[in-house]
């Protein structure tokens, strides 16, 4: 299939720490850079698989970590998705989590629907089958899944006495606790996605020719 490299779409979790959010901000401005120069086309015929071991291992060698990173940076520009493998994400903690949300949903729907997702909750919660929708030309379908929506928890007040932009999914999350340690395998999960997301993300800002740290 034909690709147009039209825009580098990174779908991590980041931490709000400012080092993280200016490296993010010169990685975004140096995609658009490179999306205004390019303007062709790009083949693949199956989605790419990285090794990113090296930028998780702070042992790991220089020349490793940007041979990771030219690999990420080929991937975002050639195919615009990709896995990794050897990312650093525990085994345990990915079995934790799955067989806890797999207990959570098999609960019945009004526990469930206690957590449903609404303005009220800022937009987190649970999403029952149906509540979401996918827009196509003729209109919209439900989309036929569950969810539960989590973000980044973050105090309205807090927020606006910090001068930053308000927005309605500012606010606490509603976690499961109907099913004891699902929270607790949740956070933990997160935690380590966040951790890779931060290296994958410095992976790519080296890719684009931007320092590292």
């Amino acid at each position: 299939m034909n690709i147009s490299w039209s825009r580098l779409c990174c779908n991590f979790c980041f931490s709000s720490s400012s080092s993280s959010s200016t490296m993010f901000r010169s990685a975004v401005a140096r995609c658009n850079q490179l999306f205004l120069s390019s303007s062709g086309c790009r083949s693949f015929s199956n989605l790419p698989v990285i090794d990113v071991a090296a930028l998780v291992d702070p042992s790991a060698s220089k020349q490793g970590v940007l041979a990771v990173a030219q690999a990420l940076h080929t991937a975002c520009k050639d195919v615009g998705f990709f896995y990794v493998e050897n990312h650093g994400v525990p085994q345990h903690v990915m079995d934790g989590v799955l067989q806890q949300a797999r207990k959570w949903f098999a609960l019945p729907a009004d526990v469930k629907s206690s957590l449903l997702l609404s303005p009220a909750s800022h937009y987190r919660g649970y999403q029952p089958l149906g509540l979401n929708v996918t827009r196509h030309e003729a209109g919209f379908t439900p989309d036929w899944h569950e969810a539960l929506d989590l973000f980044r928890e973050e105090d309205p007040a807090a927020v606006k006495a910090a001068g930053r932009p308000q927005s309605a999914i500012h606010g606490p999350n509603l976690w499961p606790d109907q099913v004891p340690g699902f929270s607790s395998a949740l956070r933990a999960y997160i935690n380590a996605c966040l951790l890779l997301g931060n290296n994958l993300l410095r992976g790519i800002a080296m890719g684009l020719g931007l320092p590292e740290g």
